[in-house]
């Protein structure tokens, strides 16, 4: 499980609040809303920098994803338990389908979705709730974490999009916080070899068993290795390790 703290960065243990992580969030999607306005009905249809995907796939996943969030909120509230994608639904039928619409409908669907989860954000954050939730086979996090879960699919897939928004684009203090989920939430489930990272902003933590190489550099950077985005030679230590895409 995916604590509610976050890895020491000086002794002690760091967290942003809910509703931190909620101003992260929201500024990122306004973000991403800004340029995918921009994007016309052509270049909607032609490859995102995800392997065989259309930079509608994108769009659609990311509106799917933020509807996801709001029924597993929906469900802790009301059940006290919930799962972000149930076994029962068929995630990549709902994309495709997404995937053909019109650009005005992306945008819609995107700007839309986004502010349901923002409603449903606003219930979470009044009651306080951080009851575990299940995102995956492998992580499960406090609930007061979701805004962090939603802001690590906004910015990467927003990258992802390929509209002139890049990893080093990213603000310093959401890439330390991105960096820090995907080191926490990966660690116990890494199938590379093991990672030992040292960030920019003094983060340091380790994915995978056994004995580490030790790889450092920009927050920006060791994320974007991480999670496939960025070729090894943009961070020190890594000996050609080329990680596949997460």
């Amino acid at each position: 499980m995916v604590s509610s703290a976050f890895l020491p960065l000086d002794g002690r243990q760091v967290a942003p609040s809910f509703a931190e992580l909620r101003q992260h969030k929201l500024t990122a999607t306004q973000l991403l809303l800004g340029h995918t306005i921009a994007i016309t009905e052509d270049q909607w249809q032609q490859p995102s920098r995800l392997p065989g995907w259309t930079r509608a796939h994108v769009a659609s996943h990311l509106a799917r994803n933020a509807e996801a969030m709001h029924r597993l909120v929906r469900s802790l509230l009301l059940h006290g338990r919930g799962r972000l994608y149930p076994p029962e639904l068929d995630r990549m039928e709902q994309i495709e389908e997404g995937s053909h619409r019109s650009a005005l409908e992306l945008q819609i669907d995107l700007d839309t979705s986004a502010e349901l989860l923002h409603e449903s954000f606003d219930q979470l954050e009044e009651s306080g709730d951080d009851r575990p939730l299940r995102l995956s086979d492998t992580v499960e996090i406090g609930a007061q974490l979701l805004p962090l879960a939603r802001l690590v699919e906004v910015v990467v897939h927003h990258v992802d999009l390929d509209c002139g928004y890049e990893m080093y684009d990213i603000d310093f203090d959401i890439a330390t916080l991105l960096l820090q989920w995907t080191v926490l939430a990966g660690a116990a489930s890494w199938p590379h070899q093991a990672v030992s990272v040292t960030a920019s902003s003094g983060f340091t933590g380790t994915l995978g068993e056994g004995e580490p190489i030790q790889v450092t550099g920009l927050d920006q950077a060791l994320l974007g290795w991480l999670i496939g985005r960025l070729p090894a030679d943009t961070v020190i230590g890594a000996q050609g390790l080329e990680l596949p895409l997460r």
